[in-house]
């Protein structure tokens, strides 16, 4: 609390809802991403999402301002993580023999499939994982594992027959 010496009011400085938050701690939020992230419109953006997290939770919230920069620092985390992942090539595959063109060549066509069916792909033919096991991993029902797998056969056929 603190005392206006001008008329001795009391003034609290609780926070009492979301618009006094943004005007108060934008500024530091920003800040801190900045701090974190490096690129201004990516602090802003990440700011901003932290904000809209703190306001769909306004009502459970103890301390508000700790939430957010607990978002804010998350967010950052998350960003610097799919910077990190798009930085890092992909793997060549091994060479062993005279088979390395074709081998190659299936490599180049299965990275080519959309992500759900390349990873539907992957875990069943490299890893030699089951239908459920598949479903697990990628949080899929069973029978939509089947049909991934079966247009994703279909398409590899279809690019290889060519």
């Amino acid at each position: 609390m603190e005392r206006s010496e001008a008329d001795d009011v009391v003034v609290t400085t609780t926070v009492d809802d979301p618009t006094s938050l943004y005007r108060r701690t934008h500024p530091g939020a920003v800040r801190l991403a900045l701090a974190m992230v490096d690129l201004p419109s990516v602090a802003e953006d990440i700011a901003q999402d932290a904000f809209a997290q703190v306001w769909l939770r306004w009502d459970r919230l103890d301390n508000p301002e700790a939430y957010l920069r607990t978002c804010v620092v998350n967010l950052c985390r998350r960003e610097l993580r799919r910077r990190a992942l798009r930085r890092r090539p992909a793997p060549d595959p091994p060479t062993t023999g005279p088979a390395d063109d074709q081998a190659r060549l299936l490599l180049d066509v299965v990275r080519a499939l959309p992500p759900r069916r390349r990873a539907v792909v992957v875990l069943r033919f490299y890893e030699g994982l089951g239908e459920a096991d598949i479903a697990s991993a990628l949080g899929m029902r069973p029978g939509t594992v089947k049909a991934t797998l079966h247009q994703a056969l279909a398409q590899l056929r279809e690019v290889i027959e060519r």
